[in-house]
């Protein structure tokens, strides 16, 4: 384990500096995008965190999000599985490029309705994404209601529920070099919207690869 120095600083929100790393503790969504821009190693939530806009990243970054949401004001998808009237439009909640490496543990994540591919999370080629303990959910996209994946993805212990998109209501796994990796997950309840929408859970294609161990896949729709 690295030694060193640890003290802690309050101001706008606990920021805990060891040496070689930082994490800094937020309560909203300002705070949060400070952080990401501070370029601090890891983000602790304290509140549940409404999104005005969406973060991309290029970094190294992990999100722990202690049980609370991180969304837009308004979901795409009702509670009950409906299309929302008035959901919040224009943007995803991450965008990861070229070498970006984050990790989401224990949050509920809810996107808007998106016109692009990927409502809550793009991944890129040369990007990396982990999820542990966590719901994707309520969110509506072009493709990839919840996650479009070029690169790493990886989860573990993660519900994706009640997502929308034309192909991959949940997933859209794209590219040579998509690679999904996922151990005890739930598909559940995604559908596509489109006439002859494809993968109602899950959409393959251009080489991507999958692999599940311990999956429930059910009552997803096309």
């Amino acid at each position: 384990m690295k030694k060193g120095i640890l003290f802690n600083l309050f101001v706008f929100g606990i920021c805990t500096f060891v040496i070689g790393q930082t994490s800094k503790t937020v309560s909203n969504f300002e705070e949060f995008n400070n952080a990401v821009s501070e370029q601090v190693d890891t983000i602790v939530l304290s509140a549940d965190i409404v999104a005005t806009s969406g973060v991309s990243l290029s970094g190294k970054l992990v999100v722990k999000g202690n049980g609370h949401t991180y969304s837009v004001e308004k979901p795409g998808v009702s509670e009950s599985g409906l299309k929302e009237a008035n959901p919040t439009l224009g943007f995803r909640l991450f965008t990861l490029l070229y070498g970006a490496d984050l990790t989401l543990e224990g949050m509920t994540l809810m996107g808007g309705a998106f016109t692009g591919n990927g409502g809550i999370v793009s991944v890129s080629s040369g990007a990396k994404l982990n999820i542990n303990n966590s719901e994707l959910t309520r969110t509506i996209a072009l493709t990839g209601g919840a996650i479009i994946n070029a690169g790493a993805l990886s989860m573990k212990k993660v519900i994706i529920r009640r997502n929308f998109a034309n192909a991959g209501g949940a997933i859209y796994n794209i590219g040579g070099a998509a690679r999904l990796f996922a151990d005890n997950i739930a598909l559940v309840e995604n559908r596509t919207l489109a006439e002859k929408g494809s993968g109602d859970a899950l959409y393959h294609y251009s080489g991507a690869a999958t692999y599940f161990n311990n999956a429930t896949v059910s009552n997803n729709q096309s």
